[in-house]
């Protein structure tokens, strides 16, 4: 009988378990004070930041399809 790496004998999935590994930063933000303030404050600053990323990513697209023009072929 073949046993998953992510299964015990029960059959219980302890991957689902593991996605909770994520939230265990949140508990760090809580409890400095400092980091709690510079995470809403870069949380308040995200709409006002709207229109700068869309400039940013214009200026990605235009120099990725130049890119993918200049070096089409060049790697083979």
């Amino acid at each position: 009988m073949d046993k998953d790496a992510e299964t015990t004998d029960e059959g219980f999935n302890l991957s689902a378990l593991r996605a909770f590994r994520v939230l265990r930063p949140l508990r760090t933000i809580t409890t400095i004070k400092g980091l709690r303030v510079l995470v809403v404050s870069v949380l308040s600053a995200l709409p006002m930041m709207k229109q700068t990323v869309i400039v940013l990513f214009f200026f990605f697209l235009v120099f990725a399809i130049a890119g993918v023009q200049l070096l089409s072929g060049s790697l083979k």
